[in-house]
């Protein structure tokens, strides 16, 4: 299983074996009580900023395409090329949820982190780069706009 959640342990177990343990055992971050709730804002900002930690090299296949995302290589049966780091991430996004409308929000938050201060056009001009590029491969799969919500990629058959 590859869980990608972010966590971060609160307890009042302070001892060092009790640190080493917890952050043996999946946490990103421990936090021992009491402590101020600054910190805490400060430490989950801190792992919000880290990139989406995406499957590192394996390959996603949808519709006619295969995407290998350590190299950021997408490939069809008639071509392939590749893709630059964001608009790799954002294909991505996509090929992991592949006929579900993905909010604007959702889509900035994911690919560009939570405090990072995007114009509206930036998402645009990346969606139209990804949309190049899955037509350059020749591929079945449609980033379709949902007016007033996001975007959703579609295979079309």
């Amino acid at each position: 299983m590859n869980i990608t959640v972010p966590v971060i342990f609160l307890t009042a177990l302070g001892e060092l074996n009790d640190k080493i343990t917890g952050l043996e055992n999946g946490a990103d971050d421990y936090l021992v009580k009491p402590f101020e709730f600054r910190e805490l804002l400060a430490r989950i900002h801190c792992l919000m900023r880290r990139p989406q930690q995406l499957e590192s090299g394996n390959q996603i296949k949808c519709g006619n395409v295969i995407y290998i995302d350590k190299q950021k290589f997408l490939k069809s049966d008639s071509a392939d090329c590749i893709l630059s780091q964001k608009e790799g991430d954002l294909l991505c996004l996509f090929l992991k949820n592949p006929n579900q409308t993905l909010t604007r929000e959702h889509i900035i938050t994911k690919i560009w982190g939570i405090d990072y201060n995007i114009e509206d056009g930036n998402l645009d001009n990346y969606i139209y780069f990804v949309r190049r590029r899955l037509e350059n491969v020749q591929s079945n799969l449609k980033i379709q706009t949902v007016r007033g919500v996001g975007y959703r990629l579609t295979a079309e058959e």
